[in-house]
């Protein structure tokens, strides 16, 4: 009981330190260290500081000097990182950070923790998985833990969560990332994740403004096309954006989506759209947080924009970061070319450097920044071995149907048998099933043809009494993970 009421004592405890700095949520992003630092930047310094290049701690030297040169020659203000290896990340984020004339802003898309990029992590449970439970405080220690396994590694901003309510069956990319499809239960639990990993000292992403949820393509590979009134989003998909703004999220992640109910010509991204950046995000909802763009590498954006050009129509829309830049060089000579013709005030972004630069003085860039990688894994083992991760599994088992109040199975005199339908591996399951009965086991491939499955159920029929059915290795993206095999569904 201690160690519980010590737990929730540091949990508080962070919440109160991570609440501290909220000049921002005024429009206020005076720091000192951050005034000195835009001091000393030049125009196209502080356009480079709006660039966040991507980063791979998994490729070759030659990808290495690429990155240092973009940071030495270019002053880039920012690094995603993708995939990669946790201590070789922690070496080039220290690496690459003395190569810097002003400290970078570390970024990564870690939606169920770094182990969605980085091998050997373990994985915290996906939106979806969390959306079924009903537990305010595990989902706050869930963003706690996230948050505090980015700080160990020197990541200063996840981009997460999805607060996407996911309202369409066929959306090829969103599905299990969203906590689901009631926007006021997505908005109460991205707000309790995104609350969580601040207290810890990170900065949080609600994506995909202005809601990813109810589309039917990929903006990675194409402008997906959203009909919807501005009534209609106002009801559902802004709903999170909504709850989450107010209750402190630090960035906000712009998705390149087609609407035309907030912008007429149908070809210009919701990201690249001042009437959705500056016009809803900033000027109607109010939003003085970072506003960063989806990944400009990816065709919903580059169907109509090329490199350069999709990066100075995203500084015009408001934008303070660019995420993923096709061509650092050339977007930053377009913008400075931009500023010199008057189609862009030089102060307004200056204005935005200062907010991106106050985030990093209160997100921990202002001070030290070396990352001690001694015994860090252990530190990263530590956060898993609070048995989080089992809990939220235990609270997220959903009883969809037990009509005849089946459920718990108790042992009884009936021959059963456990019948695995997916593909043959040690599950937790079947190791928890046969240490409390002892049961038989059979095990039939999902992708095996019905004759298969028709012989295991005569089998079944003639020499058992009970079946236990389980089903695994489902699949997650697209098609595949809404419905299962209909082999599967008449074998049951």
């Amino acid at each position: 009981m201690r160690r519980l009421f010590l737990g929730i004592f540091i949990l508080l405890s962070s919440v109160l330190v991570g609440q501290s700095s909220t000049s921002w949520m005024q429009g206020n992003y005076s720091h000192p260290w951050a005034d000195s630092v835009l001091k000393t930047l030049s125009l196209k310094e502080c356009i480079a500081q709006t660039m966040m290049i991507p980063a791979w701690s998994n490729k070759s030297g030659e990808h290495i000097s690429e990155v240092e040169n973009l940071i030495t020659n270019y002053k880039i203000g920012g690094i995603i990182f993708f995939q990669g290896d946790p201590m070789k990340q922690v070496y080039l984020i220290n690496y690459y950070q003395q190569q810097s004339k002003v400290p970078l802003l570390i970024g990564i898309d870690g939606e169920w923790g770094a182990a969605m990029r980085l091998s050997g992590l373990d994985r915290f449970p996906y939106q979806m998985t969390m959306g079924a439970m009903r537990n305010d405080f595990l989902l706050f220690q869930v963003g706690w833990a996230i948050g505090e396994q980015c700080k160990q590694m020197g990541i200063h901003i996840n981009f997460a969560p999805d607060v996407d309510v996911n309202t369409n069956e066929n959306n090829p990319i969103i599905g299990f990332r969203s906590f689901g499809d009631n926007a006021e239960t997505v908005a109460q639990q991205s707000s309790m994740i995104m609350q969580g990993m601040q207290a810890a000292g990170i900065i949080a992403c609600a994506k995909h403004f202005p809601g990813h949820g109810d589309t039917e393509s990929d903006s990675h590979l194409d402008l997906p096309l959203l009909n919807h009134s501005k009534e209609r989003l106002d009801s559902i998909d802004l709903i999170p954006f909504k709850r989450t703004i107010a209750d402190g999220v630090k960035s906000i992640m712009v998705a390149h989506l087609a609407i035309p109910s907030l912008e007429s010509n149908i070809s210009i991204p919701s990201s690249l759209s001042p009437k959705v950046v500056d016009g809803l995000l900033k000027t109607e909802m109010g939003y003085k947080g970072l506003i960063i763009t989806d990944a400009l590498n990816m065709k919903g954006v580059k169907k109509n924009y090329g490199p350069g050009y999709a990066e100075l129509q995203a500084i015009k829309a408001g934008n303070d970061i660019l995420c993923f830049p096709e061509n650092v060089p050339k977007a930053i000579d377009l913008v400075y070319s931009a500023i010199l013709k008057g189609d862009l005030d030089s102060n307004e972004l200056k204005q935005r450097v200062q907010k991106i630069l106050y985030f990093k003085a209160t997100n921990g860039l202002a001070g030290d920044i070396k990352i001690n990688s001694s015994g860090l894994y252990d530190k990263l083992s530590a956060i898993r071995r609070n048995s989080l991760i089992d809990s939220v599994a235990q609270f997220a088992v959903t009883i969809a149907k037990d009509q005849n109040q089946i459920l718990p199975i108790k042992p009884n005199k009936k021959k059963t048998i456990v019948w695995q339908i997916g593909n043959e591996y040690k599950t937790a399951w079947k190791q928890a099933i046969q240490d409390n009965e002892n049961i038989e086991y059979y095990y039939t491939n999902k992708n095996a043809p019905w004759t298969e499955f028709d012989r295991t159920i005569k089998y079944i029929n003639k020499n058992y009494q009970r079946a236990i059915v389980s089903v695994h290795d489902q699949a997650i993206w697209g098609a595949a993970g809404r419905k299962l095999g209909a082999n599967t569904i008449n074998a049951i």
